[in-house]
């Protein structure tokens, strides 16, 4: 069975690039595939990426089969939960001059209790709360969890 293979990368973060790296096509089973990739595509695709290849690091998909990235649970509540703060920053009345994200923070200005506020970007300091303080960190995802399904509600 022949097949087009692509080589991505894969950052730091753990996430794949978009795009591959390198293409090749070979007759024969995944593992046999792999071994020649080992012998003769990994000095092709060394010679592209230059002196860097010995940090890279890779991973090797069919073309013909699908590519989508399927999110992970935390993956979905992260995403949700930073349109949450975002939606509670914008509606505060913060200085649109700086930049600000939004944390789950237990420190000095909250009462040594866990609290989403709004921080700078890049230092994290405090800059406002956008919740009310909880007494167990459960409690703040509980209450995240319950504005998420309100922002879904809505829509």
């Amino acid at each position: 069975m022949s097949s087009d293979w692509n080589v991505y990368k894969i950052f730091k973060n753990g996430k794949r690039a978009k795009a591959p790296l390198h293409s090749f096509s070979f007759e024969g089973t995944e593992d046999e595939m792999q071994n020649y990739f080992s012998s003769h595509e990994i000095n092709i695709l060394s010679e592209k990426v230059g002196k860097k290849f010995g940090d890279l690091k890779y991973k090797i998909l069919n073309s013909a089969t699908s590519e989508k990235h399927v999110m992970t649970k935390k993956e979905i509540f992260e995403k949700n939960k930073n349109r949450v703060l975002g939606n509670l920053i914008n509606k505060s009345e913060l200085s649109t001059e700086n930049k600000y994200t939004g944390g789950l923070v237990y420190c000095f200005e909250s009462e040594w209790k866990w609290q989403w506020a709004a921080l700078q970007v890049a230092t994290n300091n405090y800059i406002c709360g956008l919740s009310p303080n909880f007494d167990s960190y459960e409690d703040a995802l509980s209450w995240m969890e319950t504005k998420i399904a309100v922002l879904y509600n809505l829509k």
